[in-house]
């Protein structure tokens, strides 16, 4: 038959098992888009994990370039350089700068991982439809 101990010894034992438990649980994460990235450019990512990002694309206009998207990001003010770091860690290709104002090519997966940096305001897909960017003269 188990014999049950009581006093201090078995609190401190449950509390050791159970903190260890919980630094072997996996992270909880937040479900839903960041809250700094257009909720189009997520449900984009998802469509990408599916297999499926050309289909969701097509009828939103939005523009894909082999597996990647065309977004504007809002650098907080003074952080576009700072912006411009963050984009290019994550593969990403810058177009155009103005001011706090960015135009890049993103690796469709790595834009929630974009949208974490602390420099980064918002992340939109263009207002109007995007052209390619000037080329130098």
């Amino acid at each position: 038959m188990l014999k049950l101990c009581k006093g201090p010894g078995i609190t401190i034992l449950v509390l050791l098992v159970l903190s260890l438990l919980a630094a072997c649980a996996p992270p909880q994460t937040a479900i839903g888009p960041p809250p700094n990235l257009d909720p189009k450019l997520y449900e984009l990512m998802l469509a990408e994990n599916r297999g499926e990002a050309e289909t969701f694309a097509k009828p939103r206009n939005i523009q894909l370039i082999d597996g990647s998207v065309r977004v504007i990001i809002e650098a907080l003010p003074g952080q576009a350089e700072a912006a411009a770091g963050a984009a290019k860690r994550t593969g990403a290709r810058i177009e155009i700068t103005d001011g706090d104002i960015l135009q890049a090519v993103v690796p469709i997966r790595k834009l929630a991982s974009l949208a974490e940096a602390k420099s980064i305001r918002s992340i939109d897909l263009p207002r109007r439809p995007a052209s390619d960017p000037p080329r130098p003269g």
